[in-house]
């Protein structure tokens, strides 16, 4: 993966970890529980930092790959945020989110050599 790669990656996990703390902040408003979107919106953080601390050198797969994948689950997890804003049992439709966003972060967890 090249540099140009790399930063592309990281500047669509930023995007991501905006969006996670946009929600958080709906849900806030909403009196409902943050607690699960917070916590994987941290380990984004964390993953993101890692990444950055990384970034000269060499990290697994490609980055188009990872790219569309990470573009795939988002259109998911978009598609989960609006049936969560109309749906009476939000818990249920935010652990159907929270899936996707676990599958996100498996992926990047897997680019570090």
């Amino acid at each position: 993966m090249n540099n140009d790669d790399k930063l592309a990656l990281l500047r669509y996990l930023i995007f991501i970890r905006g969006k996670l703390q946009h929600l958080s902040l709906e849900l806030l408003l909403e009196g409902q529980n943050t607690q699960a979107v917070d916590h994987a919106e941290l380990q984004l953080a964390t993953k993101i930092d890692e990444l950055r601390s990384h970034l000269t050198q060499q990290w697994n797969g490609s980055a188009n790959d990872i790219m569309l994948q990470l573009r795939a689950l988002n259109e998911k997890a978009q598609n989960k945020i609006r049936d969560l804003r109309q749906a009476s049992d939000k818990a249920k439709k935010l652990g159907e989110f929270m899936h996707i966003i676990d599958d996100g972060l498996q992926l990047v967890s897997d680019i570090l050599v």
